[in-house]
């Protein structure tokens, strides 16, 4: 099946408190340039008018990405569609965003993308892995007597040969490699987590307990924020560099074995439990966000011999013994490999092994599930702790 994917990029003016496109940029082989010096409700529907026949073509099948989609330039372009008559769909929506829009025109069918979700970085960056930036790039396209200043289009065109070059590698490198359509993806996340299903999967690890779901979900916390002080000189910045996918190679669990109802030994066990803070300890830095004295808790085995350690008291309650399983050792070790390449495709390998642990817990399915990303984010807590503990002079933590 033929795809015709398209590259957009739409550049706006701000007037009387209002968004108009001033200047629309289109690259499939070449690049069309559309613009407008007529900033009103007139002149931004003749310009996307435009803009959508350029997309038009004989291929079937038309994806279309640009990456601000999410924010005014689908608002330009589903106006755009409505008055051209374009058949809408489906639209995905993420709180007030949209993040993708099928539509039809015609026999043709129309897929348009947010390509940041794809590729979150910004433009200048990419272009940075292109081997240009855009201090080197020519201007030689640009129509020397045009009304707009040489910059401006300079930006705009820089911007969508960029993108455009980008999502035609990406394209190449996850069909070759993956034999997986790039285009039947939404987001960086979506990617990695089918790329992992397709490549590296070897075990299911749905747990069908509603029971033992919920208990684990109790566990399951993601980014915490912690500003020790507020004001600082002559401050450092530390990076934990793939945390996530550090930890991720570790022993994590596979399937839940039997629960406890009374004491067990915690050096041998290995699962979640259940229970009471009696003390905490007075540290530079919390452990666990939740672990107050009297709360009572469900927490990651590894984690509560962390706390334990450092002077925590707790009462265990009851507790879910899993079997250990090294789940994503062969996907992190691939693309650790891959990273030792190109620029770019170190770059992809570094977004594709960061966006996996958080899909995880998006839905529950065979392939995943809630006892996965609760370990692991407690895994990177119990990383993060070894240097909020060794830097006294700490500013802020932050783990995203």
């Amino acid at each position: 099946m033929k795809r015709r994917l398209t590259a957009v990029d739409i550049e706006t003016i701000f007037i009387n408190g209002s968004h108009f496109p001033s200047v629309i940029a289109l690259c499939r082989k070449n690049v069309v340039v559309h613009k407008t010096n007529q900033y009103t409700n007139e002149g931004r529907d003749k310009i996307v008018k435009k803009a959508l026949k350029s997309l038009m073509s004989k291929v079937r099948n038309n994806y279309v990405y640009t990456h601000n989609f999410s924010n005014f330039d689908s608002y330009f372009l589903l106006q755009g569609m409505k008055k051209m008559g374009f058949q809408i769909l489906d639209v995905y929506t993420k709180g007030f965003s949209v993040i993708f829009v099928r539509a039809k025109y015609k026999s043709r069918m129309f897929y348009f993308k947010d390509s940041y979700l794809l590729l979150p970085s910004s433009l200048s960056s990419l272009g940075k892995l292109t081997g240009y930036d855009k201090d080197q790039f020519t201007l030689s396209l640009v129509n020397q007597n045009s009304e707009f200043s040489k910059k401006y289009l300079y930006y705009l065109i820089y911007d969508v040969l960029v993108l455009y070059f980008i999502l035609r590698k990406s394209c190449n490198l996850v069909y070759y490699i993956y034999k997986l359509h790039f285009s039947k993806f939404i987001s960086i996340a979506h990617m990695s987590y089918n790329i992992f299903r397709k490549r590296f999967l070897k075990y299911f690890l749905l747990i069908k307990s509603i029971k033992k779901n919920t208990f684990i979900k109790r566990s399951y916390f993601g980014a915490m924020v912690e500003v020790k002080r507020y004001y600082g000189k002559h401050l450092k910045y530390y990076d934990i560099n793939s945390m996530y996918p550090y930890v991720m190679l570790g022993n994590l669990p596979w399937y839940p074995v039997k629960w406890f109802y009374n004491s067990i030994n915690l050096d041998y066990f290995f699962g979640f439990c259940e229970v009471q803070i009696e003390a905490v300890p007075k540290l530079f830095g919390k452990i666990h966000p939740n672990a107050y004295a009297s709360e009572t808790v469900v927490l990651y085995s590894e984690e509560l011999k962390m706390m334990k350690k450092f002077g925590y008291q707790f009462k265990i309650i009851k507790a879910i013994q899993f079997k250990k399983i090294k789940y994503f050792k062969l996907f992190i070790e691939h693309f650790n490999i891959l990273r030792q390449s190109s620029i770019y495709i170190k770059k992809f390998a570094k977004l594709i092994l960061n966006s996996l642990y958080g899909r995880l817990a998006l839905k529950k399915s065979a392939f995943n599930s809630i006892h996965l990303s609760s370990s692991i984010s407690s895994a990177a807590r119990i990383e993060i702790f070894q240097y909020k503990n060794k830097f006294f002079f700490i500013i802020l933590i932050q783990t995203v």
